[in-house]
């Protein structure tokens, strides 16, 4: 649909009845009412009417995003800096104030924000210019391979927002920061036979603050980790230690899925005790069903009558040792799972 300067300009006037409505503080008004009559002038005038005041002005967050949903995403917690983590978010978008009569002529976005949990920034991210597509008043913004980084002194921080979301179903935190806009709006000329490259210029609004909540489907502690098939089983006579190599199958129910690399996690019997090591090499969980070769290793020199004579079920903990990152493995301190061997044949 073709949609004039003038409609677009009239709508974001229009828009301060709305995104300005609710209760708010002298300043978010004052600056929202900056804001959108700085959006007009630059439909109708194009990239000089945004000047450094708009862009200060824009710097407050007027109840532009009402939401954000990052869909299924990835996080590489193997790469050589735990406090630069590379992240792809395929399915990034925002859910828009909506704009009277028309949509948003949004056509990219640079994004410069904090990742805030209880308040507090704990990370951030800077991701380039990168094309959006808008239908209605939501705007898909993928962003390719980019880094967030951990803010220092947060990493304890990080790592408990970690914990939530792989210990819980779901887990909500926000964003806050700024957006760099391009904007496609209709040239003012007048000529009807310009083709339709022509009767448009794109635009560029800079510094628009942003903030909203944002809610994630979690790993919830991985709840099916199923044994599937035996690959081995040795005991050494000299130590006693038990060897059991076996294959398994890791759900993750989540919307994350993680370069993890080399992980460890304890295994402790119904009492709690300590009975010995399970590794995982090279792990990447991706979302959905995950298939393993795991060996676990088991100091107690009973353990192999106890595998071979009755099915066993037995509890998986992250420790502090449990993955090369030093932020992830704190975080996977909170994480407890099951896993059920049933009586085990040896060959």
């Amino acid at each position: 649909m073709k949609v004039s300067t003038q409609i677009l300009a009239t709508s974001a006037i229009a828009f301060t009845a709305t995104a300005l409505a609710m209760p708010s503080m002298s300043k978010r008004v004052i600056d929202g009412t900056k804001v959108l009559g700085c959006l007009a002038s630059t439909f109708m005038k194009g990239d000089e009417a945004w000047s450094p005041e708009c862009a200060a002005a824009a710097a407050t967050d007027i109840g532009l995003a009402q939401e954000v949903s990052l869909g299924e995403f990835d996080i590489d917690f193997a790469s050589s800096d735990p406090m630069s983590m590379p992240i792809s978010l395929p399915n990034l978008q925002v859910r828009l104030a909506s704009l009277p009569g028309t949509s948003w002529p949004i056509v990219s976005l640079a994004n410069h924000h904090n990742i805030i949990d209880n308040g507090v920034a704990i990370a951030e991210f800077d991701f380039p210019m990168a094309p959006a597509e808008v239908k209605d008043s939501i705007v898909k913004n993928p962003i390719e391979r980019n880094v967030v980084n951990i803010l220092p002194g947060l990493e304890d921080a990080f790592s408990n927002y970690l914990a939530n979301i792989i210990t819980k179903p779901s887990y909500t935190f926000s964003i806050g920061g700024n957006v760099d806009a391009s904007l496609k709006v209709p040239s003012l000329s007048g000529n009807s036979k310009s083709s339709d490259a022509d009767s448009s210029k794109t635009l560029t609004a800079t510094n628009i603050g942003i903030s909203a909540p944002v809610t994630v489907r979690g790993l919830d502690n991985l709840q099916k980790i199923e044994y599937v098939e035996l690959v081995s089983l040795t005991k050494d006579a000299d130590s006693g230690v038990t060897t059991v190599a076996q294959k398994l199958n890791i759900h993750n129910p989540s919307e994350l899925s993680m370069n993890i690399g080399d992980i460890a996690l304890n295994i402790l019997n119904a009492n709690g005790d300590l009975m010995g090591v399970i590794n995982i090499p090279s792990l990447y969980l991706a979302i959905g069903d995950n298939a393993v070769t795991a060996t676990a290793t088991f100091t107690d020199p009973d353990t192999y009558n106890t595998l071979t004579t009755k099915s066993n079920t037995f509890t998986l903990a992250g420790f502090d040792g449990s993955v090369k990152n030093p932020i992830l493995a704190k975080a996977l301190c909170s994480f407890v799972s099951h896993i059920a061997f049933p009586k085990l044949e040896a060959e």
